[in-house]
């Protein structure tokens, strides 16, 4: 363990100070005497958004946050990257939460459901079409003729009901009317602006 001189020593070459009793009591020769007075496991800190926030309250009021971080236990380096990540980012408040979980996307349902409405749209009159189709016909569907079974009967007056919705419901009139619709919202989802719900 290394004697109180060559701590001074060390640190006064650090910081530039000739004389190391002006490091008394500074915040620089306390931080380096815990430091080598601690064990040399490797182990990770968990800190207190609320230790966190009183580092980043004293650096943005351009106090000595150095100190507050060796105050409340903070290591130098965490405490020194919290405050660059907060002045590059001009953030200044510990996001709470942000350890962990689901992320946070810029993507919200709102900006893919402009794409999914008319899809749904023109499905929902296919649909239409196909039960009317069966309704029509239903007395012709419980009848199956001889040597064909019911399923089969039924599956082919399925495929005719779609058949026939597609030809006479499911125009590309329909579909051009829905990727109309959905023109004046596509500029607006890509800026990734806000959406309304059921636009």
């Amino acid at each position: 363990e290394p004697s109180s001189n060559t701590i001074y020593k060390s640190v006064s070459d650090i910081m530039g100070f000739q004389n190391s009793r002006s490091l008394e009591g500074s915040w620089a020769l306390q931080w380096q005497k815990r430091r080598s007075t601690s064990h040399l496991v490797m182990r990770y800190n968990i800190y207190t958004d609320d230790q966190r926030q009183r580092v980043l309250s004293t650096a943005r009021e351009g106090g000595n946050w150095a100190q507050v971080a060796l105050h409340n236990g903070i290591a130098y380096q965490t405490a020194w990257r919290w405050v660059n990540r907060a002045r590059t980012t001009n953030v200044w408040t510990p996001s709470v939460g942000q350890r962990g979980g689901p992320r946070r996307v810029k993507i919200t349902p709102e900006h893919v459901e402009y794409m999914l409405n008319p899809i749904e749209n023109v499905f929902s009159v296919f649909k239409s079409g196909v039960k009317s189709y069966l309704a029509e016909h239903r007395d012709a569907i419980l009848r199956p003729p001889r040597g064909v079974t019911k399923a089969e009967h039924r599956a082919s007056y399925m495929i005719r009901a779609a058949k026939h919705s597609m030809s006479t419901k499911v125009t590309s009139e329909l579909c051009d009317s829905e990727a109309a619709h959905t023109l004046s919202f596509h500029a607006r989802a890509l800026d990734l602006e806000d959406m309304p719900v059921g636009s």
